[in-house]
């Protein structure tokens, strides 16, 4: 696809970047920050984030979503080695006392398809897609429809479905701001894919009807897995767009002071890729930036051919293609704000 200016910009900003902030990659559990799983903080090279715990050799389909105090984390994973009728599941692992639990389907999730979730600011409710019926022994739904559950003092609530929202069609891949707006993937007619991002605002303790955002984000092309800033200045998402690397790309719009967003700019080829990227997140102490990329790590192995046993061994790791998670420092976000914050 043919590149635009913008992207010479991003390039210079990630140099800058790339000469303040990178180093080698490290060891996925050697001493480091705990809260992420004993990683150390990557630079301005995306990682494989968490190795073998959250980037498998399974189909890693959400961002991380992490608690304020980042001890708790949950994640949609579609198990592609298993026939089951409920492949995609909500998985969370906990921090105890310095030690993270091994994955496991959240309390709310493994009996139907479930899809990508976010918790809300203070840590307290989770938001996902589901297909789970909306009456008691009802039959699964053939759309995503946005649930929600709640922390209590004996775990997770049971699921309710968030009425003044769902319709027939597709509502899924929810982000929530600090006051409670969601903004969220909902039918567009004209999208590709039928895909639109919506804001729906939150007003004592209900949102009101959804809002389609405007054309700077929404076009006839695809867009689709957005992130909102947890004080709504920018949005992350992943589209098709001609100044593309070759499928989807992270972008990020920020937003006017007349609540419209702005032009989307492509993150750059340091984060994006001819592979596709999406579900971007900014973690909670806003260091870190996560994607989720197809990106093959052993691609020049076409040209290095290797033997059954070797190709096997591979198929059974991260970075086979199937989607993972990958981690990045949230500089580049901060060095865009006085570049482009007016466009």
């Amino acid at each position: 696809m043919k590149l635009r200016n913008s992207n010479l910009t991003i390039a210079l900003v990630m140099n800058l970047i790339l000469i303040l902030h990178c180093g080698k990659a490290q060891n996925p559990l050697s001493e480091g920050n705990s809260d992420y799983f004993g990683q150390k903080s990557p630079g301005a090279i995306p990682e494989l984030f968490a190795p073998g715990i959250i980037s498998t050799a399974e189909h890693e389909h959400s961002f991380p979503s992490f608690t304020p105090d980042r001890n708790e984390v949950f994640w949609t994973s579609i198990i592609m080695t298993v026939n089951r009728k409920y492949p995609a599941m909500i998985l969370n692992s906990r921090n105890l006392d310095g030690k993270w639990s091994e994955p496991q389907f959240a309390s709310f999730s493994g009996k139907y398809p479930d899809a990508e979730g976010c918790l809300t600011y203070d840590g307290n409710r989770f938001i996902f897609g589901s297909q789970r019926p909306v009456v008691s022994d009802g039959e699964t739904k053939e759309d995503l429809d946005l649930w929600f559950v709640d922390r209590t003092s004996s775990g997770w609530s049971e699921p309710a479905r968030i009425n003044s929202i769902n319709t027939d069609k597709q509502e899924m891949q929810p982000s929530v701001s600090k006051n409670g707006n969601m903004y969220f993937v909902g039918y567009f007619e004209i999208g590709r894919n039928n895909n639109g991002i919506y804001r729906a605002e939150y007003e004592n303790g209900e949102y009101l009807d959804p809002v389609l955002l405007g054309e700077n984000i929404n076009t006839d092309q695809f867009q689709w897995t957005p992130f909102i800033a947890r004080d709504e200045s920018y949005l992350l998402f992943s589209g098709i767009r001609e100044d593309g690397y070759g499928s989807g790309d992270i972008y990020i719009s920020f937003r006017h002071d007349d609540g419209s967003f702005g032009k989307p700019v492509n993150l750059g080829p340091t984060i994006n890729s001819e592979n596709n990227e999406r579900f971007p997140c900014v973690s909670p102490d806003g260091k870190y930036l996560f994607i989720v990329s197809d990106k093959k790590l052993f691609e020049n192995d076409v040209n290095d051919p290797k033997t059954l046993y070797d190709l096997k061994d591979i198929s059974k790791k991260p970075g086979n293609g199937y989607s993972d998670v990958y981690w990045v420092s949230a500089g580049i976000i901060d060095s865009l704000k006085t570049v482009y914050k007016r466009k």
